[in-house]
């Protein structure tokens, strides 16, 4: 009887799972994911700059739920959205959308699924793929292969070419910038499924590359690298068969410092009550993130491995 083939891309370890293992259950509103964090301040920045509004008249004329009668602080809603302390509702995402057309799909882009869902399906993640501009699509999907299969892939196209190709698209205007990391989510999710770890790995650093050379076209870059960020710390979890692409991932495992990452406050504040490990674990990631972005590039040039 032959044995189970390893995969090739596995997850080995997780630096949440391990500190909240150590956290006691405590009542209360659990923490938010970062995900949700970075998706609801990228959004407050595109109202922001897609209105040219202040975040005062936005408050004042999205007010839900009388806040101003009540003589509560102006901004205090929006300042939240700003942080990503708290979630649009439904209503107000319309409601918004109707004054200033595409801010919803901004909210309800396809990359916040394939940034937040650990694996998607063939038949799902093709879906979502055609979900994306035509020249992502085109480029990668073989229109001709069967819709439940996973093998959708155009043949003949290199992993490189495909990255190349979605790494073109930020100089589009208005949401090019999703498009790029969608994207290369969604060629993240095909490398799982087929286990191709070559095409894994790249695409993570398309990513760093995407986030050092994409930004200065983004609306608050500050807060835009927090996804990139949020994603390369979920990538150091990450275990190759490949011991060059073991050894980079290796490399970046080890980084105990760098800059401060840009959404983080100068000063610290004070903290009211105990901090939730789980919290402190997702704001650790982050920050390791961060630091991955920044040399993730150039450490896999170091060892050999072609970047993007």
């Amino acid at each position: 009887m032959q044995s189970a083939r390893k995969p090739s891309v596995s997850r080995h370890y997780d630096y949440t799972a391990a500190m909240a293992a150590e956290e006691p259950r405590r009542t209360g509103r659990p923490p938010r994911a970062s995900i949700e964090v970075v998706r609801t301040m990228i959004w407050y920045w595109f109202v922001l700059n897609t209105s040219g509004w202040s975040e005062y008249k936005l408050e004042v004329t999205f007010d839900e739920k009388d806040r101003r009668a009540r003589g509560l602080h102006k901004g205090s809603r929006w300042n939240k959205y700003k942080f990503g302390r708290a979630s649009p509702s439904t209503k107000l995402l319309h409601k918004v959308d109707r004054s200033f057309p595409g801010t919803l799909a901004c909210y309800d882009h396809p990359l916040w699924t394939l940034a937040s869902e650990e694996r998607i399906e063939p038949g799902r993640l093709r879906q979502l793929l055609e979900l994306l501009p035509p020249a992502i699509v085109e480029g990668v999907l073989d229109r001709s292969s069967p819709a439940d299969s996973p093998f959708w892939v155009r043949d003949g196209v290199q992993a490189r070419g495909l990255i190349s190709s979605v790494l073109d698209l930020h100089r589009k205007p208005g949401l090019g910038y999703f498009a790029v990391l969608a994207g290369l989510l969604a060629l993240i999710h095909d490398s799982l499924n087929r286990q191709n770890e070559v095409q894994h790995f790249e695409c993570h650093v398309a990513l760093a590359y995407a986030a050092i050379h994409i930004h200065r076209n983004v609306y608050s870059e500050t807060y835009a690298w927090r996804l990139e960020s949020y994603l390369l710390g979920r990538w150091l979890a990450t275990e190759y068969r490949s011991k060059p692409l073991r050894d980079v991932v290796d490399a970046m495992r080890q980084l105990k410092s760098g800059p401060q990452p840009p959404w983080t406050p100068r000063q610290s504040s004070l903290a009211l009550g105990a901090v939730s490990a789980r919290k402190e674990a997702n704001e650790h990631r982050d920050k390791v993130g961060f630091w991955v972005v920044q040399q993730l590039v150039g450490t896999a040039k170091k060892f050999g491995v072609v970047a993007p």
